[in-house]
């Protein structure tokens, strides 16, 4: 948001609190409060943005929306069996359609398992290099609910769709071939042929297991495991030589430390820089703080800057909504300052305790109508009607029922 925008968005709330502040507080506390007589209201002939902001329970009619070209984004929807349906309808051919809803689903659960996966991560390589105990089971057995769900949700999504094995088979040999595109050309084929040979060995040790009377993994399984990932690395670095400290770095925790940012697009260089800092100081790259810090010592203040708006959960919810309506970033980093200022204005009401409940509502409103009316200004009538929905959820939080 430029400098003009932020002073107005301050202006308006400031102006906001002032006269609500000053309104009620020279109004007998046991008389019914009326509605604001410092926000004009919309006239009958036009829809309220804002109801979504206020306590009316009626809602408007719905905001008009001008003609758009039409954009695959719009297909997009959090009902995944909606989505397909839309998908459909436009004619996706059915292999692309599973792709896409199976990546969806697949996000979806992402940010659900994110905070197991940073638990768990110090277990995981401990596990790794202990053949004697039975930790994978356990790590197995937290995730497994997740997996069920997610699996049952693709089950059902896709339930009349059949799954291509020939393009399954040629998706995941893109992705070995992807994970050794920095490797010398002449390496290539034989990495990938290694990778392709030590899933099939564990498909087929996990479908053995599966066929049991009791499918659960023994001890005995994980020595097998153990031994085919050992079998594994030790080619694998016969067949690397002098590259084995790269890929060292490529498969250590360190590397991954841009897997869950969006938004924040790092160079060659950055990423090794990052990495291989946080491999030298055993920081834990899933922490934000540890992350942010090597970060702003490693790029400087400016890319810190960034990360920090690319670690921002809000942010980046409101850029999702932006880019499937076709706005800019821009755009999207203006409606989060507006989410901002009214946030940091409706704690500094909350933190009044001269105001009683009802007054302390009633100023809420005010600052929840007053950024409506900001970010509607902001994104249109098209963005703001999607925004509301998507997006907009803060807003309701800014005014619960009294009492509450």
């Amino acid at each position: 948001m430029n400098s003009r925008q932020t002073t107005l968005l301050s202006l308006g709330l400031n102006v906001a609190l002032l006269a609500a502040w000053g309104w009620l507080l020279t109004r007998p506390a046991a008389r019914t409060i009326p509605a604001p007589t410092t926000s004009a209201a919309p006239s009958p002939a036009t829809p309220s943005p804002f109801a979504s902001a206020t306590a009316d329970p009626t809602p408007p009619p719905p905001v008009p929306l001008p003609d758009v070209p039409f954009h695959w984004s719009e297909l997009a929807s959090t009902n995944f069996f909606l989505y397909r349906d839309r998908l459909r309808a436009a004619g996706c051919p059915e292999p692309t359609l599973r792709v896409i809803l199976e990546s969806e689903i697949a996000a979806h659960f992402a940010e659900r398992r994110r905070p197991f996966v940073a638990a768990l991560q110090p277990r995981f390589w401990t596990a790794l290099s202990s053949p004697s105990d039975d930790a994978f089971e356990s790590i197995e057995q937290e995730f497994s609910p997740l997996k069920e769900a997610q699996q049952r949700l693709i089950d059902e999504v896709l339930s009349n769709a059949r799954p291509d094995r020939a393009a399954e088979s040629s998706d995941r040999r893109r992705g070995f071939e992807q994970r050794f595109e920095w490797a010398p050309p002449e390496l290539r084929p034989r990495l990938v042929e290694l990778e392709e040979r030590l899933w099939q060995q564990e498909q087929a040790l996990q479908a053995e297991v599966a066929q049991r009377p009791d499918p659960h993994w023994t001890p005995a399984d994980h020595a097998r495991r153990l031994e085919l990932h050992e079998t594994h690395q030790r080619e694998q670095r016969e067949w690397l030589g002098v590259w084995a400290g790269e890929f060292e770095l490529r498969q250590s925790n360190a590397a991954q430390w841009t897997q869950n940012l969006v938004g924040f697009e790092v160079t060659e260089a950055e990423w090794r820089t990052v990495a291989q800092t946080l491999k030298s100081t055993d920081a834990n790259p899933h922490d934000p703080a540890q992350l942010a810090d090597t970060i702003q010592a490693t790029l400087g203040p400016d890319r810190h800057a960034e990360y920090l708006q690319a670690s921002d959960g809000d942010y980046q919810q409101t850029r999702r909504v932006t880019r499937r309506l076709g706005l800019s970033d821009d755009t999207a980093q203006e409606a989060r300052e507006i989410q901002r200022a009214a946030q940091a204005a409706a704690a500094q009401l909350r933190g009044q305790i001269s105001l009683d409940a009802d007054r302390q509502h009633h100023a809420l409103a005010e600052v929840a109508a007053e950024a409506a009316r900001a970010l509607h200004a902001t994104l249109g009538d098209r963005g703001w009607s999607v925004y509301r929905e998507y997006a907009g959820a803060w807003l309701k939080d800014l005014t619960p029922a009294p009492g509450n």
